[in-house]
């Protein structure tokens, strides 16, 4: 894949051993008005993830997450101040961004294959640890500096554990950063009849900018709706590549139980892949 081809010589060492047993590229972290935002390119519906960041020519940190894939990452975008880990990650995130480097993301989802008896065993919850011990990435321990490695002690293991990621927990986070985070422009559509009756509607030049480079799902939010229906990013209808966002029938079927065909709706944007749409 070509992020690859940004890793020197050192990273493809530790990150052989990753890619050996099934880690692809995911996507990585990009700078959007200032906040960080995950640039995800697959598995982002995925469950059961066990991920990695890289940067500088080596893995930086490993975690896993049972929530989708897109979730956890969204976790680190905004977080509250009680979530340690979050909170040190965004800083180190933005500060190599910031600095004009890259830092990817990879991800081994869990196939669901794995079974003892009649019991799923979960892979990332399996592999976390000793993918931890084997590469020492240098978030994942104490550290001198930031992104300084420093050996790992039993309060930081600790501190690791009590963060791992539970779906209810994740869930709540999202659904809250989601409510209280900045909706970064909002603009009104009108409801032609394709997109009235199709579920779909596509986005101006002068708001290109705002939605996700890559095609892939994004979360639409209707109405005052606390969960988001998933939608996709479609990069290839339009001959001048601006976005279609496909919301399919429940996006339809919204716009017909609320609004008017030829009548407008607004577009609130949260971030590349996340939006919001209520009635005028």
């Amino acid at each position: 894949m070509p992020y690859l081809l940004h890793l020197g010589a050192k990273a493809l060492g530790s990150m052989d051993r990753l890619t050996e047993i099934g880690f692809e590229m995911a996507g990585r972290w990009i700078l959007v008005d200032g906040d960080i935002e995950p640039e995800l390119i697959q598995f982002a519906t995925d469950r059961n993830v066990l991920y990695a960041f890289a940067a500088g020519g080596k893995v930086v940190y490993v975690g896993k997450t049972t929530t989708e894939f897109r979730r956890r990452m969204r976790g680190y975008v905004r977080p509250a101040e009680s979530q340690t880990t979050n909170v040190r990650n965004n800083a180190r995130i933005r500060e190599i961004l910031e600095s004009g480097r890259e830092v990817q993301i990879f991800a081994l989802p869990d196939p669901g294959l794995l079974r003892y008896g009649v019991f799923h065993l979960n892979l990332a919850a399996g592999l976390e640890d000793d993918v931890i011990h084997q590469l020492d990435p240098a978030w994942n321990g104490k550290r001198t500096r930031l992104g300084g490695l420093g050996h790992s002690s039993a309060k930081s293991e600790a501190l690791r554990r009590k963060e791992a990621d539970t779906p209810r927990r994740e869930a709540v986070r999202d659904r809250e950063a989601t409510r209280s985070g900045p909706v970064r422009t909002r603009f009104s559509v009108t409801l032609h009849p394709t997109y009235y009756h199709q579920g779909f509607f596509n986005v101006v030049v002068e708001h290109d900018h705002l939605i996700g480079r890559a095609e892939g799902p994004i979360d639409i939010y209707l109405g005052d709706a606390e969960e988001p229906i998933l939608g996709t990013i479609d990069r290839h209808t339009n001959q001048n590549g601006t976005p279609r966002i496909l919301g399919r029938t429940a996006m339809r079927d919204w716009f017909r139980q609320n609004a008017q065909e030829m009548g407008s709706v607004m577009v609130a944007v949260m971030s590349p892949t996340a939006m919001r749409i209520t009635l005028q």
